[in-house]
């Protein structure tokens, strides 16, 4: 744990930062090997990247499952209202 934190201070392996710009490339397949490693060993050091990473993995499963639903044409404009208006909010 020591020496990941150290070699993540030196910039030898990625920070959490990188790692989350990781994700989806690594998930995909398409990273490098050497990469794909250092992206692994960082995900089995840091507690909080293997967290979300799962959460991630998590999201993306139940988004591809609900993509088949039929919603209520109601649902969906209400939810694309209250969006709409909580963009111009802010």
């Amino acid at each position: 744990m020591i020496l990941q934190r150290l070699k993540t201070m030196f910039g030898m392996v990625p920070n959490c930062e990188q790692v989350n710009d990781f994700i989806v490339s690594y998930l995909d397949g398409v990273l490098d090997d050497k990469t794909a490693r250092q992206f692994e060993a960082h995900i089995s050091a840091c507690d909080d990247c293997s967290r979300y990473l799962q959460e991630y993995k998590t999201t993306v499963k139940v988004v591809n499952d609900s993509a088949n639903l039929d919603l209520p044409p109601e649902l969906v404009e209400m939810t694309m209202s209250f969006l709409r208006r909580s963009w111009e909010n802010h």
